[in-house]
């Protein structure tokens, strides 16, 4: 049996002279031996979010050119325009809906056209570029489809046991998708590795509900199942939303950490459908709700659980708090004593 594991590269868009300009990625920039003065940073996902945010702290001017509406066009939409205003006050120019056209060289610097929502022409210009388009999975040149294993868009075609359609090759990580993070990666190769050498009856299924994740600027983004968003579209108003913020932490105000907010979004039953969390230490924090999720446990659960004081972690137990109140006042017995008292 074999797995294919090979993998993905940065993504270069075909954008007219993009070839002739020193251009970096994810994967170059560390290479510098010395920092540019300016950059623009083509793409506002992860990888262009996260090195921007921490190239302007070490004193670089950036600017991000995004096509979508916002950045980060995966994460909750509340959280994210958070995060935005952050990157604006510390003096990040984001310019969103716009399509860059053309690259040129001077000898001033990079110079990139670009093309804004309402048509208009801005010409931006900079001492470096850095490509933040997404990634490409690594399969040319493997001859795949001599062995069988047919391929589509995003990379490898498996199905849910990570088999290709050749029985006996197997394939994980940024070559299958479709989270190109190095721990679904090492879930996946797990699974991959058990399916590949065990017969049937113990063999897996991935789970990509259970996908968790996290965003590095700072203060942190981190996300676990649906956002608010995807969960209105799926359940409509049948859905609960809880939020914290870290400003009314003592924690927070403590270390001085009082940017951010956590959320929660359950179901009628007060399960976790989502918990996306913007804020010190988010992506350690994150894992208690992952939890819960995994567990199928109500968020309600948490706030009879002891936590140490002061902690990042009231951000999860307060709206747990909330939750528990909201399943009190929906109980049958409560609510109909509640409405005996209140006739006194």
């Amino acid at each position: 049996n074999f797995i294919i594991a090979t993998g993905s590269r940065p993504y270069l868009p075909s954008i007219e002279g993009i070839k002739a300009i020193p251009y970096l990625t994810n994967e170059t920039i560390f290479d510098l031996d010395k920092l540019p003065r300016s950059m623009i940073i083509l793409g506002g996902g992860p990888i262009g979010i996260e090195l921007g945010s921490a190239l302007n702290r070490l004193g670089v001017k950036i600017t991000i050119v995004e096509m979508q509406e916002r950045i980060l066009a995966t994460e909750d939409k509340e959280l994210v325009q958070i995060l935005t205003q952050l990157l604006h006050e510390e003096g990040i120019r984001v310019i969103t809906k716009a399509k860059a056209l053309r690259f040129s060289k001077k000898d001033t610097g990079i110079v990139v056209d670009i093309r804004s929502e309402a048509a208009e022409l801005i010409q931006l210009e900079a001492e470096s570029v850095l490509i933040a388009t997404g990634r490409r999975a690594n399969t040319e040149g493997l001859s795949l489809e001599k062995a069988g294993v047919e391929t589509e868009q995003q990379g490898v075609r498996v199905g849910p046991h990570l088999q290709t359609t050749a029985a006996n090759i197997y394939a994980c990580g940024d070559v299958v998708g479709p989270y190109l993070f190095s721990h679904m990666a090492e879930y996946q190769a797990v699974i991959a590795v058990r399916n590949a050498l065990l017969p049937f009856p113990f063999k897996r299924r991935v789970d990509y509900r259970m996908a968790v994740w996290g965003i590095f600027t700072d203060p942190e983004l981190a996300h676990a199942g649906l956002t608010e968003e995807e969960a209105r579209s799926l359940y409509g108003e049948k859905i609960s939303v809880y939020r914290w913020r870290f400003q009314n932490i003592d924690r927070g105000k403590t270390d001085g950490a009082q940017t951010g907010m956590s959320k929660f979004i359950c179901d009628t039953k007060g399960r976790l459908l989502g918990a996306h969390i913007f804020g010190k230490r988010a992506c350690e924090l994150i894992h208690e709700a992952q939890l819960l999720k995994a567990l199928n446990l109500p968020l309600s659960k948490i706030q009879s659980v002891i936590h140490v004081y002061p902690s990042y972690s009231d951000v999860i137990k307060q709206p747990a708090k909330q939750a528990y109140i909201e399943s009190l006042r929906r109980n049958f017995f409560i609510s109909l004593l509640q409405r005996i008292i209140l006739k006194k």
